[in-house]
């Protein structure tokens, strides 16, 4: 190798020590956003609605980006109350009837289903209290599912099924009669109900 090879190879190394240097500073810099966006999340979580609630989750679960305990403790928490699970007198801050009137106005049941899903990614196996409020805001928003809802539902409740042990057969059909109504006749759900017994 000649000298000028020599400095060559050695520009060359500075130039990935450069780069190198660049990437761990933007991944820092990633890091360090991530860290204060949950912070602010966690710090206004009481003021989510049921769609902020799906959104924040649906945002790590589609990058597969586990968000810390601590941010999915309160977001889970907003959703139970945002999913009508406190009984009256639990709640100091917020009246069972307040909480019902806001969910009646805004859960859809596209929130239902990408909350749904976003646990299911996270591979979250959510608490009995949790897992029923899904399931009975499912059942009641069902008339409403889009094909897009029941396609996220149909994947999601049985993986939230197999981590909870909570039965969601009566969801699974009810959608099953809802995509049946939307693709005139043709079974969308019974496939999955019946492998999923087998």
């Amino acid at each position: 190798a000649t000298e000028q090879d020599q400095e060559e190879e050695e520009e060359n190394d500075d130039t990935d020590t450069k780069k190198q240097l660049e990437v761990v500073e933007a991944l820092e810099t990633i890091r360090g956003f991530r860290n204060a966006l949950q912070r602010t999340c966690i710090d206004a979580v009481d003021s989510f609605g049921p769609q902020s609630v799906s959104r924040i989750l649906w945002a790590f679960a589609k990058d597969d980006m586990a968000p810390k305990e601590s941010l999915l403790d309160a977001v889970f928490s907003r959703a139970k109350k945002l999913l009508l699970l406190y009984k009256s007198g639990n709640d100091n801050t917020e009246s069972s009837e307040k909480i019902e009137q806001q969910a009646d106005i805004m859960m859809t049941s596209g929130d239902v289903a990408l909350l749904s899903w976003s646990i299911a990614k996270l591979r979250y196996a959510p608490d009995t209290a949790l897992m029923e409020g899904i399931l009975k805001n499912a059942l009641s928003n069902a008339k409403n599912a889009t094909m897009r809802d029941i396609r996220s539902m149909r994947w999601a409740l049985p993986l939230l099924e197999k981590n909870t042990g909570i039965s969601t057969d009566d969801v699974l059909e009810l959608l099953e009669e809802r995509a049946m109504e939307l693709n005139d006749g043709q079974s969308q759900i019974s496939t999955a109900i019946s492998q999923r017994s087998n």
